[in-house]
């Protein structure tokens, strides 16, 4: 039995609402943090306007696609039985074979498979762009969606049995579709829309960069373009062609559905075949994906520099030999068959042969392709999987590999080149160095502060040390122990009369890890306004030690020494005096993982304050 509108209604109410408030909350809690950064507000803003007008743009330009391509196929389709004989006759010419039962089912049932892999993919993309992945306490960007491909597709039907949410949603989808077409397929289409989107509402980014674009002033070999437009300008182009490529493909296979029903086809066994207006909108219809699939197999020739089949990364022999002309040949023949299919669609019939009833004459036949749209598929199938599979393996085993080094010997060497351009090698400044055997007091003397400060500690012995001797409590650490050079002031001698001198030191941060924190005192209060920070820190020289074979620390403890003026122990009066201390804490550092809020009301857990 039919599901009634309102059951439509009340689900679209309810998940209405709760995106809304979803949204409405995320808005909400940015607004006040931009709010408080003083003249960076304006930023937020126009982020917002950008995401908004963005995400408007995309969801009112996909609903208005597919709702306009329903209502013209729901205008076109045939009617009920009983309201055959009502309708104008030129609606109800089958002008292609019919279609018997076991054909009907085969294509209506993979019409609705290929729906819900459509609205699956998308879906997910959504879902997961809703709740975006957060590592170390900063949200991961979202990457471009992939495009659907038979390889993509069959990993989604693999993992439809093990996935219950998916599984459901399937089922669920094709219920609603099953039950009532049309209201379903028009409810799909707004959920859709919107699913679209808030993707590029995620992506604004790349809308910006796009139009902001900067030159590197560094060009590829391969198409000759500036490296900028392959970060700034193809991932906008990637973006455009996954929307185009989804919405094309689920407008496409609605309207072929609603077609295949129509008349309770199934209900009667057979369908009679299309009519000639059914058939010039699919066709229509099929030149615009052909367009797209132009326009991806386009953008695909970009996408060799990232190949990962030679041996090197990037376009080696086969991909730019082969897959490039490839691709070129493919978007060439998919912009010819999009011309075909909007010619037949122009042509299949002229108005004054509609408006009459009578079959196209001769004249006009002849202006047509003769092939019909399923060879045009066919064919491009074929040579797609010809071209872009089996001829770069072929070309790779047989030609490539048995002499690859003299293939590919021009890719290593611009592979190489680029590599050490990227890492600015190519401006290391390459001189021989002749070390001599010879070392006389003179040399000691002129290289007094070189030998002073030969390091004689390893970061690990160290790091041991300050976590016995310096940790003070569970919750701090010693994550590790870098070396630096510190002026310190000296008494001069007759020998050195500077009254400072360079010293090669080891500093040791004393973090807070918060996951030492014992678990009953793990709550949201206490991680984000009391323990809030590390304190101080452990300064030692790298080639000295004292008595006990510890190190001999400049900095150390936490403020043992009272009304010393600092809040770490300090070993001597020189140290104070070259090393400003005052209040150490450590807000952030490389152990913190998270976000705290501070000054507050509330007082912070610290050492410093015993």
């Amino acid at each position: 039995m039919p599901l009634p509108k309102w059951n439509y209604a009340i689900a679209l109410i309810v998940i209405g609402v709760w995106l809304l408030f979803d949204l409405a909350a995320y808005l909400v809690t940015e607004g006040l943090w931009f709010s408080q950064a003083g003249d960076i507000f304006q930023v937020f803003w126009l982020q917002l306007l950008v995401r908004s007008g963005l995400a408007l743009l995309v969801a009112i330009a996909s609903v208005s696609f597919l709702l306009a391509n329903l209502h013209r196929a729901t205008k076109l389709k045939y009617p009920p039985p009983t309201e055959l004989y009502d309708r104008p006759k030129i609606l109800c010419e089958a002008a292609s074979a019919p279609i018997g039962m076991r054909s009907l089912l085969l294509s209506v049932a993979g019409c609705y498979l290929l729906l819900c892999i459509i609205v699956l993919h998308v879906s997910q993309v959504a879902v997961e762009y809703w709740q975006p992945v957060v590592e170390n306490g900063y949200t991961i960007a979202p990457s471009i969606p992939e495009h659907l491909t038979p390889k993509l597709i069959w990993q989604i039907l693999q993992a439809l049995p093990f996935d219950r949410f998916r599984l459901v949603g399937a089922i669920a989808l094709v219920a609603s579709l099953c039950c009532r077409t049309r209201l379903g397929l028009q409810v799909l289409s707004v959920l859709f829309s919107i699913s679209f989107g808030y993707i590029f509402y995620c992506h604004w980014d790349k809308l910006l960069l796009f139009f902001q674009h900067t030159p590197f002033g560094t060009t590829d070999p391969v198409f000759a373009k500036d490296v900028g437009f392959y970060i700034f300008q193809v991932p906008f182009w990637r973006l455009l062609e996954f929307w185009l490529s989804g919405l094309i493909a689920f407008g496409a296979i609605a309207v072929l559905l609603t077609y295949l029903l129509s008349g309770h086809s199934l209900s009667r066994g057979n369908f009679p075949g299309f009519s000639i207006p059914q058939q010039r909108h699919l066709l229509f219809l099929g030149g615009i994906t052909f367009l797209e699939v132009a326009l991806r197999n386009w953008l695909e020739r970009y996408e060799l520099l990232n190949s990962a089949e030679g041996i090197i990364y990037g376009a080696s022999y086969t991909p730019a030999q082969v897959e490039l002309p490839a691709r070129t040949l493919l978007c060439v023949v998919a912009l010819l068959l999009a011309a075909v299919l909007f010619w037949q669609a122009a042509f299949r019939k002229d108005r004054k042969e509609q408006r009459s009833g009578k079959l196209p004459t001769s004249k006009t036949i002849k202006l047509l392709p003769i092939l019909p749209v399923k060879f045009y598929v066919a064919g491009y199938i074929g040579l797609t999987f010809v071209s872009t599979f089996l001829l770069p393996i072929l070309v790779q085993r047989i030609v490539v590999q048995p002499n690859e080094l003299v293939w590919e010997r021009p890719y290593i060497k611009r592979s190489i080149a680029f590599t050490r351009k990227g890492f600015n090698l190519d401006e290391v400044d390459a001189q021989t160095f002749d070390p001599e055997g010879r070392l006389t007091y003179a040399d000691i003397q002129e290289n007094y502060l070189t030998i002073r400060n030969i390091r004689v500690w390893d970061s690990r012995p160290l790091l041991a040390t300050n976590r016995q001797l310096q940790q003070i409590r569970s919750y701090y650490k010693f994550n590790d122990a870098d070396i630096d050079r510190y002026t310190i002031k000296r008494e001069p001698t007759p020998n050195i009369p500077s009254e400072t001198e360079t010293v090669q030191v080891m500093v040791s941060a004393r973090e807070l890890d918060y996951s030492n924190v014992r678990a009953e005192a793990k709550t949201w209060f206490n991680e984000h306004l009391i323990y809030t920070h590390g304190y101080g820190f452990t300064m030692s020289p790298v080639n000295t030690a004292d008595a006990g074979g510890f190190p001999e620390y400049f900095v150390k403890d936490i403020g043992t020494e009272i009304g010393s003026g600092t809040t770490l122990g300090i070993s001597d009066a020189r140290i104070r005096a070259s090393i400003p201390i005052g209040y150490p804490r450590i807000y952030y550092g490389e152990l913190t993982d998270t976000y705290v809020l501070a000054p507050s009301r509330i007082r912070e857990f610290g050492l410093s304050q015993w």
